[in-house]
């Protein structure tokens, strides 16, 4: 079994099989201190390591499976009167000692007392970046590096760190623990290494299938059963890593909006993991120069400021815009009998909805997001779906969500919108003159009726707001087209069709063509009756006796029984 080094900034003495052993010289510490970190390096460490690090693949290259973690645990212990040479010295024995019966040959360990070229108190550490860390040479060649701060505060004893996975270039999130006591000091330095500790895996697509998880060191198990190569039901998130032609990690490209959750029962060598993304293929399959990799998740913050930006090349914020968080794929909408996709928490409480300020930001809570499942968030512009994406708040303090240019799909709903508005002010009008105009020439008011008629002759036609229509669907989607955004483009398809059918429906020339053809009929008519009325006024005046003249005397009826 293989023992952790440790490397000492004081005079100690060390356990059997740990350390160094003699005296310790500042002015030699520095060569000392890069001279064992050599020789670790090539004694300890010197084994193919494929695709993973960057040598050829061989016949003698290790799987992943078997190979044990290559971990730098550096340790910083503030000044204190608690802690002098020999506590330092103690308290480095005892997390090597803890190390040694907790992982055993699961991690090939080099314990180091952080003297300041990493960080030199828990503040440097939260200001940490992942640049500063990959730069570093005397962190190359590890896996996985933990950068632990011991203080003392009063009666009390705050151990602090952070875990750097060099091959994926992640810096984890701060954790801190609290001990009361100097001899809980290394067992809590322990828990928090346990804590902090994010175990990495190959990604095996297949073409049909969930796709597996090889975990680094899965067939070699830790002595101690809590520090297992992959948890059940882990949470991890993939990354597309690309190498040059050494094989060697060129670059590292985040999955986004994806993660991993492990089987429920892994196995120690592959894992059975069920993706959750909102992508179609969220997973390439492996290949020659692309090397799928999973991070697993552990710790988070309390929130995540996200900001909705557009894709464009002016990167503007999206304000106003709608964020709905549900624990259902399908939004905040009752389940249905026997689906098994949403819990009944979720349908219970339902999540908030939130929106953007001016500045396209917004804030998610991580409670929002409980037992460290991702929820799922829709991010809306009015009745328009932007995305639809799982999402974890607090796994990164500060986040960018690039969704498409909306700009386009409101300016055309808004120019649709005033000709909608414009459409309903002419159907009233034009309803309003069509009754006053039937009603007049009802009421043999002729001209009044053909002056609404002249009106109506007056207004905007159909075809005036198809020509209109027409302007607008060929100038915006030119425009579409020239962003490559289909769905406007399709968008702007719909709106066209769904005004174009209001037109034809309430701007109906046949109507006005029937209206009219009223409106003559009832001037014909009442030119008959007035024709009539005048041919019986005329009889009428024939008959009539001149002026002066008695009326003809009518004769007697003859007496009754003549």
């Amino acid at each position: 079994m293989r023992t952790p080094q440790i490397q000492l900034s004081t005079s100690h003495r060390s356990p059997s099989g740990f350390g160094i052993n003699g005296n310790y010289h500042p002015a030699v510490n520095s060569r000392v201190s890069k001279t064992l970190g050599l020789w670790v390096l090539v004694l300890g460490f010197a084994w193919p390591v494929g695709g993973l690090h960057g040598a050829e693949p061989t016949s003698e290259t290790i799987a992943i499976s078997d190979r044990p973690y290559r971990v730098n645990v550096r340790i910083h212990i503030a000044s204190s009167p608690d802690f002098d040479s020999a506590g330092r010295t103690t308290l480095l024995n005892q997390t090597a000692d803890g190390l040694e019966c907790c992982v055993g040959s699961f991690w090939n360990t080099l314990l180091q007392e952080e003297l300041g070229s990493t960080f030199s108190s828990a503040a440097a550490l939260k200001r940490l970046s992942t640049s500063a860390l990959h730069e570093q040479t005397e962190l190359a060649g590890f896996d996985k590096v933990f950068l632990i701060a011991v203080m003392s505060f009063g009666a009390e004893y705050q151990v602090a760190g952070r875990e750097w996975d060099a091959t994926t270039r992640q810096l984890g999130p701060m954790a801190s623990r609290i001990a009361l006591d100097r001899r809980e000091v290394p067992s809590t330095l322990l828990a928090l290494i346990h804590q902090l500790f994010r175990p990495l895996a190959e990604i095996d697509q297949p073409r049909n299938g969930n796709p597996r998880l090889q975990p680094q060191g899965g067939h070699l198990a830790p002595a101690d059963s809590p520090w297992p190569a992959v948890a059940p039901g882990q949470l991890f998130e993939p990354f597309h890593c690309a190498l040059d032609k050494d094989l060697a990690i060129e670059r590292i490209q985040p999955v986004p909006w994806t993660y991993l959750v492990a089987s429920p029962e892994p196995d120690t060598g592959q894992v059975d993991a069920t993706p959750i993304s909102g992508l179609r293929s969220p997973i390439s399959p492996r290949k020659h120069r692309l090397l799928p990799l999973a991070l697993a998740i552990n710790d988070r913050g309390p929130e995540t400021r996200l900001t909705l930006v557009t894709r464009a090349t002016v990167r503007k914020p999206l304000a106003g815009v709608e964020v709905e968080l549900s624990h259902n794929p399908s939004g905040n909408r009752p389940a249905q009998a026997g689906t098994t996709d949403t819990p009944t928490a979720a349908v219970a409480a339902p999540l908030p909805k939130l929106i953007t300020d001016r500045n396209g930001k917004v804030t998610v809570d991580a409670h929002v997001a409980s037992e460290n499942k991702p929820i799922w968030m829709f991010v809306r512009s009015g009745q328009v779906l932007l995305a639809r994406v799982p999402y974890l708040p607090g796994l990164r303090p500060v986040e960018t969500m690039e969704l498409p240019d909306d700009s386009l799909r409101l300016e055309v709903e808004g120019d649709i919108a005033l000709l909608q508005a414009k459409l309903v002010d002419t159907v009233a009008r034009r309803a309003v003159l069509m009754a006053s105009a039937k009603s007049r020439a009802k009421a043999n008011q002729f001209d009044a009726a053909t002056a609404a008629l002249a009106e109506l002759d007056a207004m905007p036609k159909a075809p005036k707001f198809l020509d209109d229509l027409n302007l607008i669907r060929i100038n915006r989607s030119k425009l579409a087209r020239a962003r490559r955004d289909k769905n406007t483009e399709e968008r702007i398809r719909k709106l066209v069709l769904e005004t174009t059918e209001l037109v034809t429906t309430y701007l109906d020339e046949n109507k006005l063509t029937e209206l009219k053809d009223d409106i003559r009929e009832l001037r014909r008519v009442a030119d008959d009756n007035a024709a009539l009325e005048a041919q019986d006024a005329a009889a009428a005046k024939q008959l009539a006796p001149p002026a002066g003249q008695a009326p003809p005397a009518t004769p007697a009826s003859p007496p009754p029984g003549n």
